[in-house]
């Protein structure tokens, strides 16, 4: 629920050009306090077994996701803090990359459970 805002307002916004879109909803300020908890309570499952993962350098769909949200998560979160660090033209959150990337998945593993096998 925290994420829906944010992939409303910024995606309607960017992709439709959608002037109507509250200034408040874009404000990165918000972003940052709505996507904080998705990000570090609800992924928290994904991202220790991701960064697990990645410690003994294997490589699963939960390190991908870590990967991909902690990217996009940390250099929103320096340009909402420091942006006078970024040059004017790059400084972009991308804050709705944690929008529901950390979230399980009941079919990944028993889709590619056989595939595993078959392609090693």
């Amino acid at each position: 629920m925290l994420t829906l805002p944010v992939l409303f307002a910024v995606m309607t916004h960017e992709l439709f050009g959608a002037d109507w879109v509250p200034g408040w909803l874009l404000n990165h300020w918000l972003q940052l306090a709505l996507i904080t908890p998705v990000m570090f309570y609800t992924g928290r499952p994904i991202h220790s077994t991701g960064w697990l993962a990645l410690r003994h350098r294997g490589a699963d769909m939960n390190s991908l996701i870590t990967l991909g949200t902690s990217a996009a998560y940390g250099y929103s979160l320096l340009v909402t803090l420091a942006p006078g660090l970024l040059p004017s033209e790059v400084r972009k959150v991308y804050f709705r990359g944690g929008r529901g990337d950390p979230h399980p998945d009941p079919v990944g593993p028993v889709a590619g459970g056989p595939c595993r096998g078959r392609y090693r």
